[in-house]
């Protein structure tokens, strides 16, 4: 929980940076329109949420035996750059300054593709 609600501060945060704020009370104030105890108990809830629907997710994968290989997880990766129309990983890191393998560490695509596995084994059984 602590650990999400860190990362999802620091996401703000970077929003803030993004617009110009120089005062985190004014983003704060015109972006969610509330005062910092109620902006802290919203961010407390929003983490326990997700954390509770990772555990779900992760839970479900581990039951139904949903994993990615390395080879597997690299493959995703190359058809995450070709549908975004980059040539090779040198392009993308070239256009983000990144690789897209640190771009997926950072927006920890390996959850939203145990996620997507799970939604299709979900839709599946539904779809019978």
């Amino acid at each position: 929980m602590d650990a999400a609600v860190e990362e999802y501060q620091a996401d703000y945060q970077e929003i803030a940076d993004t617009y110009g704020y120089t005062s985190w009370d004014d983003f704060r104030d015109d972006y969610f329109r509330m005062d910092q105890a109620e902006y802290e108990e919203n961010l407390k809830l929003y983490a326990e949420s997700t954390v509770k629907s990772e555990l779900i997710i992760y839970a479900m994968a581990e039951k139904e035996g949903v994993v990615f290989t390395e080879k597997e997880y690299e493959s995703e990766l190359q058809n995450m750059l070709s549908q975004a129309g980059f040539a090779d990983d040198a392009a993308f890191k070239e256009y983000s300054g990144m690789s897209i393998r640190e771009y997926a560490d950072e927006y920890r695509m390996d959850r939203d593709l145990i996620l997507t596995e799970c939604l299709d084994i979900i839709y599946d059984r539904l779809t019978k």
